[in-house]
């Protein structure tokens, strides 16, 4: 069986100024640059993750994370999880990683359960266990950080670069919005 692969859209993106999933940068979406990159390595299938309707647009299946206060990056990683049963694992990643590569994620892929590992942590982009479901849901409705609930995955040193993530036009290197 192969892993499946999510795309996590479903932030409120406050310092891009607008979706960061649907925003186009090199003539792709960001949502759908790193759609192919996790299929490239290997995914399958690849969905999206999030409540914005303009999701649908980029041609990939949907995953639509239930209602809940706030933008909490659990409640996608959960959403992730129970999508991807009867799957052992599902790997999970930001849409805004604008520079990852296939081989970091097939590198990730190889080694499930996983977190990556730059200069620090990202739970974000993950292998999680499809079972610990309901830990991840609780801690998103408690409030834990990624960070915490990742402290029990096993870490993979990856390359800093893979890890750059898009949070303001700058970081795309556009000047205004």
């Amino acid at each position: 069986m192969n892993l499946p692969g999510y795309v996590l859209a479903g932030g409120a993106s406050r310092r891009m100024g607008q979706d960061k999933a649907l925003l186009v940068h090199e003539g792709t979406p960001l949502a759908l640059r790193v759609a192919r990159v996790l299929a490239s390595a290997g995914c399958a299938p690849v969905s999206v993750v999030g409540r914005q309707g303009g999701l649908v647009e980029l041609g990939l299946p949907v995953v639509v994370e239930p209602e809940h206060p706030g933008h909490h990056p659990l409640f996608g990683v959960a959403a992730a999880l129970a999508h991807a049963r009867p799957a052992e694992f599902a790997l999970v990643c930001p849409c805004d990683l604008v520079d990852l590569r296939p081989s970091t994620v097939a590198q990730l892929l190889r080694e499930r359960p996983c977190v990556a590992v730059g200069a620090r942590r990202q739970p974000l982009l993950a292998v999680w266990p499809t079972a610990a479901y309901e830990d991840v849901l609780r801690g998103a409705h408690q409030g834990l950080s990624a960070h915490a609930l990742a402290r029990g995955l096993p870490t993979v040193e990856v390359a800093e670069a893979d890890l750059r993530n898009a949070n303001s036009p700058q970081d795309l290197g556009l000047t205004s919005q």
